[in-house]
């Protein structure tokens, strides 16, 4: 990806190595490159997004190529339907608070609208891992403590005894 916005080494650009042999290369962020690094609470894009957001699908074509123009990009030449302009405005504001925890609540608003959430109940990232969505460890209240209970399965997968 060319966006200005979107900061990463490459696995070329160092010389870690992943902790497991599934990973291979990876990219590093560099968005927020030390634990003292500067976390953005709330800002005017922010607001701008919200604003546009609510705004007529030709305000939000006005605010996505401010946007794009922002992070080094052509003009949007995409679909002029609200849904197309709609899923674009999301897009950016994914490449603008890359690694801030801002699309989840998109996601709640607009589902159709934002591009690879993870599907609920699917196969984490590694083929090795469980499936953890698909067991359930039911909680019940005995007097003034509460007992959680894991399903059998979920035991004899964390305990390779069993």
């Amino acid at each position: 990806m060319t966006d200005t916005r979107i900061a990463y080494l490459p696995p070329a650009g160092h010389t870690l190595s992943a902790q497991d042999a599934t990973a291979g290369p990876f990219f590093i962020q560099q968005k927020f490159p030390a634990y003292t690094s500067p976390l953005r609470v709330a800002s005017k894009l922010e607001a701008g997004y919200i604003e546009a957001e609510a705004q007529t699908t030709a305000d939000q074509l006005v605010w996505i190529n401010a946007r794009r123009t922002a992070g080094g990009q052509g003009a949007y030449a995409g679909a002029g339907d609200a849904a197309s302009v709609l899923a674009e405005l999301m897009r950016q504001k994914h490449l603008d608070f890359w690694l801030e925890g801002q699309r989840f609540g998109d996601s709640r608003r607009n589902p159709a609208a934002v591009a690879n959430m993870p599907v609920p109940d699917s196969d984490y990232f590694k083929p090795d891992s469980l499936r953890l969505a698909r067991r359930r460890a039911t909680c019940f209240r005995s007097r003034r403590r509460t007992i959680i209970q894991i399903s059998r399965s979920l035991q004899s997968d964390a305990d390779p005894k069993t």
